[in-house]
């Protein structure tokens, strides 16, 4: 059964990723119960290959390491961005660089123990909350969007608004200097006119005390909580979106 879902699965990804199949699949041998299981196997395996062959795809499903045939037909694909380009939500790669992009701009912190000014442009806040320090992330995603089983674009922008989401929160809090944001276009520090984030304490005492608390509070119903509303509201919505996708387009000119 497990091969059947095998050849389902590579075939409705088939036909999202908007490929045209070749002829040649609609001329295959039936498969029923008077083929013994290796024989099933086998005639799954070439037509998972066929397609996967035909569509210039490669579909990483770990249920095909056994299928011997398709095996070998897929990695003549265009490998794992191809695959990617038929889905709708961030590979798990690409959603662990994204949080870790998202964290990559306090590093900065360390210039504290370098004795460098907070002020400086090397300092907290600086270089590495910049627009052009984002920009730099993503084009590394960009160019690593093959590793990360994403289209290059997605995994590009991906990774650039994950970082830069950072220095625009900062830009949000109530405390300490503002964000070098157009560096190195200015090195003046910027916040933006809303300050409903409670700025984050420099000492582990205080991040665990009350000041941090209330950080924490801050940021639970100014940032996750919205987010999480507008994710429920997106996933609310989305079944209604493609059910108006098919009338748009058969709508006259």
């Amino acid at each position: 059964m497990d091969d059947f879902l095998v050849l389902s699965d590579i075939l409705l990804f088939a036909e999202a990723s908007g490929s045209p199949q070749h002829d040649s699949l609609t001329e295959i041998t039936p498969i029923d119960s008077s083929n013994s299981p290796d024989e099933r196997r086998e005639l799954v395996a070439g037509r998972v290959g066929a397609t996967a062959e035909n569509c210039g795809v490669y579909h990483p499903d770990p249920r095909l390491a056994n299928l011997g045939g398709a095996r070998r037909r897929m990695r003549t694909g265009a490998g794992p961005v191809a695959a990617a380009a038929a889905r709708r939500r961030p590979t798990r790669r690409l959603l662990l660089v994204g949080v870790a992009a998202s964290m990559v701009p306090d590093l900065d912190m360390i210039s504290f123990k370098l004795g460098v000014a907070y002020a400086d442009s090397m300092g907290h806040r600086g270089i590495t909350h910049s627009l052009l320090f984002a920009l730099i992330l993503g084009v590394l995603g960009f160019l690593l969007a093959k590793r990360l089983n994403a289209r290059p674009w997605v995994a590009g922008l991906f990774v650039f608004m994950s970082c830069v989401s950072h220095g625009l929160l900062d830009m949000c809090t109530n405390g300490g200097l503002g964000v070098a944001f157009l560096w190195p276009l200015s090195h003046e520090r910027y916040f933006l006119p809303w300050h409903f984030i409670q700025v984050a304490p420099l000492s582990l005492k205080e991040l665990f005390g009350p000041r941090g608390q209330h950080m924490l509070y801050s940021g639970l119903h100014g940032v996750w909580l919205p987010c999480l509303l507008f994710a429920a509201t997106l996933t609310a919505v989305r079944p209604s979106l493609k059910e108006l996708r098919p009338a748009r387009a058969a709508a006259p000119d």
